[in-house]
C-alpha cells in the first residue's frame, strides 16, 4: 500500500510541476516515505522541490517579521534555470553590494561535496598528532596545511595557509574554523584560542559559495545541506524545520545523514519547532507570516538527494583544438589554481578544475559592499560546465571568456600575461578547450549515480 500511494503522490507532484504557479498544496512526505524511495524517485522529487515555484499560502515571499530575511525568488529555478528546469546557472542577482552575484550551476555538487570532506579529512590527519579530531597550539605551531591533489609531486602542492601564526589560525577562508574546549567541544561565543575556555579548535573544508569574507555564514558553506537550507530561507522566505541539522554532542557538526555525511552545525536554524504537532511537524512560525513548518527536514532530504546525484559536466575532447589549448592551459599557470583533477583516498575527481582556495585577482575583481567593506579574495570556481554557463566572474560582469580571462591580475598576473603572449591560433585553441567544458544533456534523469 505504501508503494502504491507513493506512486500517486509521484505522479501528482509531476504534474504539479508543470504547472508554474500552483495553488494546489504541493505533497508532504513523511520521513519513512522518504526512506521507502529509490535513489531515482527521491532525486525527482527533489528536483520537482528546486523547480517549484512557492506561492505565499505555502510561506514564501517577503517575511511578516522585519527580523527575518527578505525574499528574492519564489524558486531556485528562477536563478538556477540554464537548462531549464535544471540546476543550472543562470541570473545574476543582488547580494550584498551595488555589483551583482553570479548564479553558478549546481551539477557535480555531490562531488563538490566529497573534495571538501576529502580536504578536511586530509589536513586534519597531518596535524592531529593524537588522533583526538580537534588540533592543540602545541601541535599546530610552525606547520603549514599543504595538500597534494592529484599526486604529482611538489610542484603541485596546494597551501592552505598556516595552522598557527602569532596565537591564532592563519588557515584560507576556506576552510572553517570553530574552537573547542579540552574535551573537543565547541565553546560558542569563542572567536579566538585566547577566549576563556578554549584549548583549541577544529575545522571543515567549505566549498560552497563564491567567498567566506562578505557576511555570508561560513558554517553553511561546508555542507550541501546546510547551503540548501540557508539557500531557500535567505532567498524564497522559506523557513526550513531541520531537526537533521541539531548539533551532534556539541561536537560542531549536525547530526549524521543516512549516507554518514555531516554537515557542520550551522547555528540558529530558520525554524527551531521547538512546538510541534503530533504528526511531529513544527507549530512555530519564527517570520510571522501565518505559515509554520513551511519545509520539512523530509523536503531537505529530497533536494539534497537531487543535487547530489546531479552529473558531473562533460568534456568535448573531439572538438578540434581540444587537446592543445587543454596543454597551453596547463602551460601558462593557470592549473596552478584551477587544479584540473583531485586524487585523494577513497576520491577520484577528473576534469573539475579548481583548488577551492580564496584568492584575490585585483582590483577588476574587487566588490563592493553595502556595509562599506570591499570583499577582495574569492574561491576558484570550478571550471567545468564553463563553456555553457555565460555570463562569468563572481559578479556576472564577465559575458565572455576573453573577456573573464583579460580581468585576471593579482595573484593571477603571471597566467593573464602569459594568455595575452599567446598567438592569436594560440588564444583560440585555449578557447575551444574551455568551450569544451560543458553541462550535460538531460543531465538529471539519465545520470544517476546510483
Amino acid at each position: 500500500m505504501l508503494h502504491r500511494s507513493l506512486a500517486v503522490i509521484f505522479i501528482t507532484a509531476i504534474s504539479l510541476a508543470a504547472v508554474e504557479i500552483s495553488e494546489a498544496p504541493r505533497p508532504i512526505l513523511s520521513s519513512a516515505e522518504v526512506a521507502a524511495l529509490s535513489t531515482q524517485e527521491a532525486a525527482e522529487f527533489g528536483r520537482i522541490l528546486f523547480t517549484r515555484q512557492f506561492t505565499a499560502r505555502e510561506g514564501a515571499g517577503a517575511a511578516g517579521r522585519t527580523t527575518m530575511r527578505g525574499a528574492q525568488a519564489q524558486s531556485c529555478g528562477v536563478c538556477h534555470n540554464v537548462p531549464y528546469g535544471e540546476a543550472g546557472s543562470g541570473a545574476t542577482i543582488g547580494r550584498s553590494g551595488p555589483t551583482g552575484r553570479n548564479t553558478p550551476h549546481l551539477f557535480g555538487a555531490g562531488l563538490i561535496e566529497k573534495i571538501g570532506r576529502a580536504i578536511t579529512r586530509e589536513l586534519l590527519t597531518q596535524v592531529d598528532r593524537n588522533a583526538d579530531g580537534w588540533i592543540q597550539p602545541a601541535e599546530a605551531q610552525g606547520r603549514r596545511a599543504t595538500i597534494d591533489p592529484d599526486g604529482a609531486g611538489p610542484e603541485t602542492v596546494l597551501d592552505f595557509g598556516s595552522y598557527l601564526t602569532d596565537d591564532h589560525p592563519a588557515l584560507d577562508p576556506a576552510l572553517r574554523i570553530w574552537y573547542v574546549a579540552s574535551d573537543g567541544r565547541r565553546v560558542p561565543a569563542a572567536r579566538a584560542l585566547t577566549d576563556p575556555g578554549v584549548a583549541g579548535y577544529r575545522f571543515a573544508c567549505g566549498t560552497f559559495g563564491w567567498s567566506a569574507d562578505d557576511g555570508e555564514d561560513p558554517r553553511a558553506t561546508a555542507s550541501l545541506r546546510g547551503f540548501v537550507v540557508g539557500a531557500f530561507a535567505a532567498h524564497a522566505g522559506l523557513e526550513v524545520d531541520d531537526p537533521q541539522l541539531k548539533e551532534d554532542d556539541g561536537s560542531g557538526f549536525s547530526l549524521p545523514e543516512s549516507d554518514g555525511t555531516r554537515s557542520l552545525f550551522i547555528g540558529a536554524l530558520p525554524d527551531p519547532g521547538i512546538r510541534r504537532d503530533a504528526a511531529g511537524r513544527s507549530l512555530d512560525d519564527p517570520d510571522g507570516d501565518g505559515v509554520p513548518s513551511e519545509m520539512t527536514g523530509s523536503d531537505i532530504d529530497l533536494v539534497t538527494t537531487y543535487l547530489r546525484t546531479l552529473a558531473q559536466p562533460i568534456e568535448r575532447t573531439g572538438a578540434s583544438g581540444f587537446p592543445h589549448g587543454r596543454e597551453l592551459f596547463t602551460n601558462i599557470g593557470c592549473t596552478a589554481c584551477h587544479v584540473p583533477d583531485w586524487h585523494l583516498p577513497n576520491l577520484n575527481v577528473s576534469g573539475i578544475y579548481s583548488d577551492f582556495r580564496h584568492h584575490d585577482l585585483g582590483s577588476a575583481f574587487h566588490q563592493p559592499r553595502f556595509d562599506g567593506g570591499v570583499t577582495t579574495r574569492f574561491c576558484t570556481p570550478p571550471l567545468w560546465g564553463v563553456g555553457t554557463s555565460a555570463p562569468y566572474g563572481h559578479d556576472g560582469a564577465s559575458l565572455d571568456l576573453p573577456a573573464v580571462i583579460e580581468r585576471h591580475a593579482g595573484e593571477a598576473t603571471s597566467a593573464a600575461l602569459a594568455y595575452g603572449a599567446l598567438t592569436q591560433f594560440e588564444q583560440a585553441d585555449l578557447l575551444v578547450f574551455l568551450r569544451g567544458l560543458v553541462l550535460p544533456q538531460h543531465g538529471t534523469l539519465a545520470n544517476y549515480r546510483q
